[in-house]
């Protein structure tokens, strides 16, 4: 089972009301897209969350920095891909692979943290 729209909502919704997050952080919304045998997008930001406390969560109708993660199976396992603005505007996109879907989505939750993590951190 894909998750589409569905999954983003949910994952915009586990975000919310993070004590960590401030009003004045980078407002992020993630698009997250996986089969159903892997972590659905509640656990992908929780995954986000043990790594970093940056970012809020965007507003529905906020302009926002979106991080577009989706995992695929094929043949060999499961492919992730994520794909995002730096904080120059400049379009950044990774791929990994794996056997199993939990490390490919552990491994997009920590690029994804690391993202925030840098381009936050320069700001203050």
């Amino acid at each position: 089972m894909a998750c589409g729209l569905t999954c983003g909502l949910a994952l915009v919704s586990s975000w919310s009301g993070h004590a960590g997050a401030q009003p004045d952080e980078e407002a992020v919304r993630f698009q997250y897209q996986a089969p159903g045998a892997c972590p659905d997008a509640a656990s992908f930001t929780a995954r986000v969350r043990l790594r970093t406390q940056r970012g809020r969560e965007a507003e529905a109708e906020e302009l926002a920095r979106t991080f577009t993660i989706r995992v695929l199976e094929e043949a060999r396992g499961f492919v992730g891909d994520i794909a995002f603005l730096d904080d120059g505007g400049a379009p950044v996109s990774r791929r990994v692979g794996g056997e199993q879907c939990e490390p490919v989505v552990d491994s997009l939750a920590l690029i994804t943290a690391l993202a925030l993590d840098a381009t936050l951190r320069e700001a203050e």
